[in-house]
């Protein structure tokens, strides 16, 4: 997990870590909202619905609905 999501830090005196934490509140709800796991999911029926006997991809969509919760 990216330390950004956090915001545990602040940057230091000098201008090297000016940009840390910037999106810190977007970046915890991105990972709290699976959006990730959403979006990827939509990708791999989209792949299914071309190449629709891959078994990888059949047993990722079954890891994305478990995840998020889904039958």
């Amino acid at each position: 997990m990216p330390v950004l999501a956090k915001g545990l830090h602040k940057a230091k005196k000098t201008k090297k870590q000016r940009k840390f934490g910037r999106n810190a509140a977007s970046c915890l709800s991105y990972k709290n909202s699976n959006r990730r796991e959403r979006n990827k999911l939509v990708r791999l029926r989209k792949h299914l619905s071309r190449f629709g006997g891959d078994r990888c991809a059949t047993v990722a969509v079954d890891r994305c609905k478990a995840v998020l919760g889904m039958k």
